[in-house]
């Protein structure tokens, strides 16, 4: 095992570990994990609940996913504070696991690790920790907008969904834009159906002057093929259906 002192070499030997293990869900990523977790490595010990919890190279187990996030919060991660608050809302039972969930968030929510942002505040805004705190995390995901593409998605959605009130100015189309260009796949497919939606208007009736649908249906194109590159499946199963009806309607592709 890496010396604990080389903290960026450990890093990235389990980035590598998580890898393989999701890819092949082979031995040697969930062992290299198991032991680093086993000699008190925090992230590991986050990776190894998540290993547990689904199933990866092991047989489920929400006991000992639940038993590794605690590990990892003794030693006050941020990551698996936000992490163990999720599972005991979910897994969780009675008065005990409710103040351990709501004691978890408040600890993140001082500790304030950028890594935690998405997650944390996504978790706030819905209104776990009840009403008072909504807005909490909604100036969390604010926060991270501009450095997380993931924040500025969720974002987007929550006002979207009006769990989150928008700010004068604030544009769920823009933040939905920022995020598709901080590379955010998921956010390029939404971008992309969008726009593929407004393609569908009439020409005097683009939500943007001077654009053509034929050019709003090749932008949208244009960002589907972006989220399939960076791994996002349903993307390019619209882009499929996209393909077909062009053939169908003997179109080029």
């Amino acid at each position: 095992m890496p010396n604990v002192a080389h903290e960026q070499e450990l890093h990235d030997g389990l980035a590598d570990a998580w890898q393989k293990l999701q890819a092949t869900e082979g031995a040697e990523g969930g062992t290299f994990i198991l032991e680093a977790a086993g000699a008190g490595s925090p992230r590991a010990q986050l990776m190894a609940s998540h290993m547990a919890l689904e199933g990866l190279g092991m047989a489920q187990d929400p006991g000992a996913a639940r038993a590794w996030l605690e590990k990892a919060c003794a030693q006050d991660f941020a990551p698996a504070l936000v992490q163990l608050g999720r599972f005991l809302t979910v897994e969780g039972a009675g008065e005990a696991d409710e103040r351990q969930a709501r004691a978890c968030f408040e600890r993140a929510i001082a500790l304030d690790d950028p890594e935690t942002w998405p997650a944390l505040g996504e978790t706030l805004a819905k209104g776990v920790l009840g009403q008072k705190l909504v807005e909490t995390g909604a100036a969390i995901l604010r926060k991270g907008a501009a450095s997380h593409p993931v924040c500025a998605f969720l974002l987007c959605q929550l006002i979207d969904e009006g769990k989150v009130e928008a700010r004068e100015g604030e544009s769920p189309f823009l933040l939905l834009l920022d995020a598709a260009e901080g590379g955010y796949p998921e956010a390029q497919r939404e971008l992309g159906g969008l726009l593929l939606l407004f393609s569908t208007n009439e020409e005097g009736k683009m939500p943007i002057p001077g654009l053509t649908p034929q050019a709003c249906r090749q932008e949208a194109e244009a960002w589907l093929a972006r989220a399939w590159q960076n791994g996002d499946a349903k993307a390019g199963q619209i882009l499929a259906k996209l393909e077909e009806q062009a053939q169908a309607a003997g179109q080029p592709d």
